[in-house]
């Protein structure tokens, strides 16, 4: 098996030259940016309910042997006028824990219903830090404010990496 400091000897060594940019190198690696799997559209029935990956189906939460650093998250509606919703954001590998150790932001406290994120409005963590996310955990929100009949959509952008080479996306 080869060890991380050969690999990243090795890369050094062949892709070290002026003909590889660092996103490539960081590609080669297994570091690559994408958006993560869209929870949703739910439809709204009440003011406060959770947005989480229905059962059976891929939450947004990294593989075995990788991890996550979130650099935005959204929860979005299907209507541009919904300003009175708001979220909290949670990540644990049980997207039904409204824990106050599983969340991530809000102004609200254990199993509280009042969000401080706004819909339809980009949420940065960790002040452009990002969030970690580790294998076994999901990204889920507790929506309050809601309006039924409308739907909503978590969706984002994250920067994954092998968890040996998880120094390079910790510390932005």
């Amino acid at each position: 098996m080869i060890t991380a400091g050969e690999l990243s000897a090795e890369l050094h060594k062949h892709l070290g030259s002026t003909f590889f940019s660092r996103f490539q190198r960081e590609m080669l690696e297994g570091i690559k940016a994408f958006k993560i799997p869209v929870v949703g559209p739910v439809t709204a029935t009440q003011a406060t309910f959770t947005l989480a990956a229905p059962a059976g189906t891929n939450p947004p939460g990294p593989d075995s042997g990788y991890i996550w650093r979130v650099e935005r998250i959204n929860v979005n509606s299907s209507s541009i006028g919904d300003a009175g919703a708001t979220w909290s954001l949670f990540s644990s590998s049980d997207p039904g824990n409204l824990s106050v150790v599983n969340m991530v932001d809000s102004g609200a406290g254990n199993g509280g219903t009042v969000g401080r994120i706004r819909v339809n409005q980009a949420y940065y963590p960790g002040n452009n830090k990002g969030l970690l996310v580790f294998p076994g955990e999901q990204l889920y929100a507790l929506m309050a404010g809601a309006t039924a009949g409308i739907q909503y959509s978590l969706t984002g952008i994250i920067v994954e990496a092998p968890i040996e080479m998880q120094g390079k996306i910790i510390g932005g």
